[in-house]
């Protein structure tokens, strides 16, 4: 009886985890049948097409169509914390400025980081762009590129850059440029600013340190 009744548990989610596949691959065919739509009624280059194309299969392939984000929102707000934190906050602790920053203020931040996917070969920013936002990389490679092409270094998973605009009012120094497809989390500027006030002593150590360096 108990083997019965196991062999039935196994089944049933066996049938559940084909059911939610079987949906999402409806859901990616029907986005794919609207982006063709698109296309044959637009003038779009080919080159254009094949890279539209070519983005829709790089998010199939790697994600079985859903976003992080998507997955996370569904749990219990305890576990999307400790889920984010688990994927992100080990990189966000490396940024210097964050080191000492309190827990809570980690974990704020680390649920509310922006999914974004970069192309092959796009200009995440240029140099000389108002820096808005930091960046961490989950999957891929990312250039950094300074005067004249010159590639400053290649970061790879698990490495962020573009941190100092969180702080600093001053253009991008370097560009940054996606070597393939790549998947960025992104922390917007006015969203880690927005967090910090929550935490006055925080608030105040950063302000030093913007001070020290806009100083005389």
């Amino acid at each position: 009886i108990t083997g019965v009744a196991f062999f039935g548990y196994v089944l049933g989610n066996l049938a559940s985890l084909i059911t939610r596949l079987d949906h999402e691959r409806e859901n990616y065919l029907s986005t794919l049948d609207n982006v063709e739509t698109f296309l044959k009624s637009h003038n779009i280059n080919d080159t254009t097409k094949e890279k539209i194309r070519g983005y829709y299969r790089y998010v199939w392939d790697s994600k079985l169509g859903l976003g992080d984000k998507e997955v996370i929102s569904k749990f219990p707000k305890q576990l999307a914390i400790e889920v984010s934190l688990g994927m992100n906050a080990g990189i966000i602790e490396k940024v210097p400025f964050l080191k000492d920053a309190d827990r809570a203020l980690l974990e704020n931040l680390a649920t509310q980081l922006k999914q974004q996917i970069a192309i092959p070969q796009e200009l995440i920013f240029q140099l000389g762009d108002t820096g808005d936002a930091m960046y961490l990389i989950h999957h891929g490679e990312v250039e950094i590129v300074g005067h004249e092409e010159q590639i400053l270094a290649v970061l790879g998973p698990g490495k962020f850059f573009g941190e100092m605009a969180l702080i600093y009012n001053m253009p991008r120094r370097a560009a940054a440029r996606s070597v393939d497809y790549t998947d960025l989390y992104v922390l917007p500027k006015d969203v880690f600013m927005e967090n910090v006030k929550k935490f006055p002593s925080f608030e105040k150590t950063l302000m030093d340190i913007v001070n020290k360096r806009e100083g005389p």
